[in-house]
């Protein structure tokens, strides 16, 4: 474009006022009723998927506490072959996978099929491990310390 010419399109949609160049670009000049009800939709639509997925996020995530469940079992055994399959990435990427299939599956279907509807949540119930060297409790339970090791 040579020096000293403006471009219409350049100036039709930045917030100027230049109806001339607005019509001559081809566009039109938002209307403040339909930008408004399209927002409404946007933000409608927004809340609605938002709602729908918060489903997929909340659960008993089954796959997630599986590979959690086969990670304690293999560091009770061996923690340098438990180390390893962290360095490796074993775990990370069953963790990650287990993340997706629960996401999309599992605590949706858990979710939307069974605790939404009775507001009674489904519980899930850890494989039983036995400690070898000692253990340590979650942080939710009574008398639990931060790194205290019971033997």
């Amino acid at each position: 474009m040579k020096q000293g010419r403006r471009d219409p399109l350049a100036t039709a949609g930045a917030g100027h006022s230049n109806r001339a160049a607005t019509e001559r670009a081809g566009l039109s000049a938002p209307r403040p009723a339909a930008y408004a009800r399209g927002m409404r939709l946007r933000t409608l639509a927004v809340l609605g998927l938002a709602t729908l997925l918060g489903g997929c996020f909340a659960g008993p995530h089954q796959l997630r506490r599986t590979v959690d469940d086969l990670d304690h079992a293999t560091y009770v055994n061996s923690p340098w072959f438990d180390a390893a399959l962290w360095i490796v990435p074993v775990f990370p990427i069953c963790y990650a996978g287990a993340f997706v299939g629960d996401f999309l599956i599992t605590d949706a279907y858990a979710f939307w099929l069974h605790d939404a509807w009775d507001g009674a949540g489904t519980g899930f119930e850890h494989a039983p491990v036995q400690a070898t060297d000692g253990r340590m409790q979650s942080l939710t339970m009574d008398r639990s310390g931060w790194t205290r090791v019971d033997r």
